[in-house]
């Protein structure tokens, strides 16, 4: 096998930091420059087969946009045993009546003392990082049989879309070959500076995230109520069907209680998206791959 590749990429997630960072690169600007060695030849959009039509219409547009500059933009998905979406495939697990398994998003739960909790973010993990990973190594010509690659050491640059308001997210990789640059933060850039940005291109772009996500705030979910109406039927009918499995005692991925995809913890077609903070933060999980 030849010997690796340099290689600097772009984690895509199809929302307003990754649109606005694939639009700095395109135009070359001196302000993304001045902070970078060197521009990506290649972009990853991981795909959960959940995100709002806003996005995917984004990525369509994306690919040629980018294509058109000599870009290439990778689409990835996992191949998972029960379903093409995060959605479908823990429906399935569960009509298969499989206990375990899947790939909860972090929906809002009942502690035993009362206390409102939520799971941890298992679908970043599994639907985002590991295939964007999985695709960089092979992009790179990285032996995909190895754990890691110290004998070569660094060799692919990961750009992610995280804004200085946003710093709580950034990561250390803890793969050998990879390393992790924010040229947002290196600009300084918050997220209010890429939508000043794109709107100085004439480009909208919304923030990413599957349908059903918890960590919306009330304005995304109202907007996906009001401007998406599949999207809205399939977070509320995924919830509905969850809930079907849970009140005949039949546990989905560990959970035996009713769980919510709306922190007031009622279903999402009774929740009212008046009362909740602008934006959510992420939890510790958060790999810098969703929301941007």
């Amino acid at each position: 096998m030849s010997e690796p590749k340099n290689l600097v990429a772009v984690s895509y997630g199809g929302g307003i930091q990754s649109t606005a960072i694939a639009h700095l690169v395109i135009n070359k600007d001196p302000r993304l420059l001045a902070v970078v060695p060197e521009l990506p030849s290649v972009f990853v959009f991981a795909d959960t087969g959940d995100e709002p039509e806003a996005v995917y219409s984004a990525l369509r547009g994306m690919r040629k946009t980018l294509e058109g500059a000599g870009i290439k933009l990778l689409e990835v998905k996992k191949k998972a045993k029960h379903g093409k979406s995060i959605s479908e495939d823990i429906l399935e697990r569960a009509r298969a009546g499989l206990k375990g398994g899947g790939d909860m998003p972090p929906v809002f739960t009942l502690n035993p003392d009362g206390t409102q909790g939520h799971l941890h973010r298992q679908c970043t993990v599994h639907w985002k990082v590991k295939i964007i990973h999985k695709a960089l190594k092979e992009e790179a010509g990285l032996n995909l049989r190895k754990l890691s690659h110290r004998d070569h050491g660094v060799c692919v640059d990961q750009w992610l879309g995280i804004s200085t308001d946003e710093v709580s997210r950034m990561r250390t990789p803890s793969e050998a070959w990879l390393k992790h640059t924010y040229p947002l933060i290196e600009m300084g850039w918050t997220r209010a500076n890429c939508i000043s940005y794109l709107d100085e291109l004439g480009i909208q772009a919304t923030r990413s995230a599957c349908v059903y996500c918890p960590f919306q705030s009330d304005a995304e979910w109202k907007r996906l109520k009001t401007t998406d109406q599949e999207g809205w039927k399939k977070a509320v009918e995924f919830e509905k069907e969850l809930h079907t499995f849970i009140d005949i005692g039949q546990p989905i991925c560990g959970l035996k209680n009713r769980f919510y995809f709306h922190r007031s913890m009622v279903p999402l077609e009774e929740a009212d998206f008046n009362n909740q903070l602008d934006l959510f933060g992420f939890d510790e999980e958060c790999a810098g791959v969703c929301g941007v």
